[in-house]
């Protein structure tokens, strides 16, 4: 089990990189990057439409099911919250939670061989909400992530 946590923490980051990274971009153009990267409630309406449904709810249970069915006010005050975390240069601990699946790459392959696995990171929908539509370039990855890139 060690041997997974070893390989797959390396593509991990915390939340207080993705602080740092809200402190980098409103530092750099003083007000004018905040202000191009506020959200409004169709970047969120947006991103919950790029969002697919029949998807493995994350830590907290929620998926996208439970967002598109709520009153639309929730989308307003997803909106607000998204604001002020950009805002405020502050991410909540649980917005950076997710649990990496090993899924085998090659089942006729060697099992036990730790590079036949690729990490599937399970995460909180809401948290995807906030990446998908503003921030998604701003992160760092990798060539072999597919998820949160355009193209």
């Amino acid at each position: 089990m060690n041997c997974f946590k070893q390989t797959f923490s390396e593509c991990c980051f915390d939340t207080e990189s993705v602080t740092e990274l809200f402190k980098k971009m409103s530092d750099a153009d003083d007000h004018t990057n905040l202000h191009n990267n506020a959200f409004n409630v169709l970047d969120v309406e947006k991103a919950l439409e790029k969002l697919k449904i029949g998807k493995v709810p994350g830590l907290g249970g929620t998926v996208k099911e439970h967002l598109i069915y709520s009153h639309p006010s929730l989308i307003v005050c997803l909106t607000l919250l998204f604001n002020m975390m950009s805002l405020h240069c502050f991410v909540p601990d649980d917005f950076g939670i997710g649990v990496i699946i090993p899924i085998v790459n090659d089942r006729l392959g060697d099992t036990s061989d730790v590079s036949n696995y690729c990490g599937i990171t399970v995460s909180p929908v809401i948290s995807k909400l906030c990446v998908m539509e503003k921030y998604y370039k701003y992160f760092p990855n990798s060539d072999l992530q597919f998820s949160f890139k355009k193209n």
